[in-house]
C-alpha cells in the first residue's frame, strides 16, 4: 500500500511540475550605466515561471517579482528575504521593466540611472 501510495504522490508531483507555465526568452539589449560613461550590453537567457510570478536573469537578478499582462511582463526586484540587504543598502541595484509579449521590445532601468532598452524572443520549451 505505501509503494501505491507513493507512485501516486509522485505522478501528481510530476504531473504538477508539468504544468508549471514557463517561458524562456533570448533577451539582447544596451544602453549606458548610470554615470552615463559606461556602456552596457546583455546577450542572455531569461527565464519567466508565469506560474509563480518570477523572472530569473543574470543581469537583473534571480528574485524578479512578474506582473503579466495580455500585452507585457512587467518586472522588478522582488522585495524578499534575500534580496531585503540590497534594497536598504544597495538600492541602486534594483531593477525595473517590461517586456512587450507582443513586439518583444524590453526596457529597463535600475534606480542609479542605468537605462537599457532592446529586444526578447521566445525560445523553444525545454525538455528534461
Amino acid at each position: 500500500m505505501k509503494l501505491k501510495a507513493t507512485i501516486i504522490v509522485a505522478s501528481l508531483l510530476a504531473a504538477t511540475a508539468a504544468h508549471a507555465e514557463t517561458i524562456y526568452l533570448k533577451c539582447w539589449a544596451q544602453g549606458l550605466a548610470g554615470d552615463q560613461r559606461t556602456s552596457v550590453y546583455i546577450n542572455e537567457q531569461v527565464t519567466v515561471n508565469l506560474d509563480e510570478k518570477t523572472m530569473q536573469s543574470w543581469t537583473f537578478g534571480s528574485n524578479l517579482a512578474v506582473h503579466v499582462t495580455d500585452r507585457h511582463l512587467f518586472f522588478e526586484t522582488a522585495l524578499t528575504l534575500g534580496n531585503i540587504w540590497q534594497n536598504l543598502f544597495d538600492p541602486t541595484a534594483v531593477w525595473q521593466g517590461f517586456i512587450n509579449r507582443v513586439d518583444g521590445t524590453l526596457k529597463a532601468h535600475k534606480r542609479d540611472g542605468t537605462v537599457i532598452s532592446g529586444h526578447c524572443q521566445e525560445q523553444p520549451k525545454r525538455l528534461i
